[in-house]
C-alpha cells in the first residue's frame, strides 16, 4: 500500500532532516524557520498520498519533488545542483512518482558536485526523466534492477524495496530500493500493459531513470 511505502522510506530522511534544522536554529534562524516551513509541506504531501486511490496533478508532484530537493540542498550545499526541464505541467500521474526517483538519483550514487535533471517531454505519452551525474550503478545490478521491473510491468506488484535494495554506493546516504519498487508497482496499477520504466547506467558517469505512461488530464 501507499501507507506501507510512505511508513517505510521516510526514516532516514526525516532523522537528516530534524539534525540540518537543529544546527540551523542556531547557526541562521531565519533559514531554519524557512526549511521548517519547507519540511512540514514535504511531510504533509508524503503523508496524505496514501488517501490518493486515483491521479493527482503534476503541479502537485512537481512542487513536492522541489521541497525535498530544497531541503537536501540544505545538507549538500553547493555539491548538489538540480535542473528541471519541464516541456509541460498539463497532465495526471500517480502520486509519489517524481519525488522517490529524484531521491534514488541521491542514494544509488550521490557525490559531491553531482546534477540531477528533471525533464518531462510529451507528444500523445508522457516521457518523464530523471537524469545525474552521480557514481552509477554497478552492472549486475544494474541488469537486476531492469529485470525486476521488467518483471513488474508484466506481471504484477512486488512488495516495497523487493530486489531494488544494496543500490548504494554513497556513504552518506542510505540505501534505497523501496521508492523504485513504489513507482514501478504504482506504474503497473494505473497503466497496465501501457507504460514503461527503464534504468541506464554508466558506473562514474551517472544513471537515467525514465518512464513513459499515456497522457491523461
Amino acid at each position: 500500500s501507499t501507507q506501507a511505502a510512505v511508513s517505510q522510506f521516510q526514516p532516514h530522511f526525516i532523522s537528516n532532516m530534524l539534525s540540518t534544522i537543529q544546527i540551523l536554529c542556531d547557526d541562521a534562524p531565519a533559514k531554519a524557520k524557512d526549511s521548517l516551513g519547507l519540511f512540514a509541506d514535504y511531510m504533509r504531501v508524503s503523508t496524505d498520498a496514501f488517501n490518493y486511490n486515483g491521479l493527482v496533478s503534476f503541479p502537485r508532484e512537481l512542487a513536492h519533488a522541489r521541497n525535498y530537493a530544497a531541503l537536501e540542498q540544505l545538507r549538500f550545499g553547493s555539491k548538489l545542483q538540480v535542473v528541471y526541464d519541464i516541456e509541460s505541467e498539463d497532465f495526471l500521474l500517480p502520486a509519489l512518482t517524481l519525488q522517490p526517483l529524484v531521491e534514488n538519483a541521491l542514494s544509488h550514487g550521490y557525490r559531491p558536485g553531482m546534477e540531477i535533471l528533471v525533464e518531462v517531454q510529451i507528444d500523445e505519452r508522457i516521457r518523464l526523466t530523471v537524469s545525474d551525474t552521480g557514481s552509477g550503478i554497478a552492472p549486475d545490478r544494474l541488469e537486476a534492477i531492469n529485470r525486476l521491473c521488467g518483471a513488474v510491468l508484466n506481471t504484477g506488484p512486488v512488495s516495497p524495496g523487493a530486489g531494488f535494495s544494496a543500490a548504494s554506493a554513497s556513504p552518506d546516504i542510505p540505501q534505497s530500493g523501496i521508492g523504485l519498487s513504489y513507482v514501478v508497482n504504482s506504474l503497473h496499477s494505473f497503466f497496465p500493459d501501457n507504460c514503461s520504466f527503464s534504468v541506464s547506467s554508466e558506473s562514474g558517469a551517472g544513471t537515467t531513470i525514465s518512464i513513459e505512461f499515456p497522457k491523461m488530464k
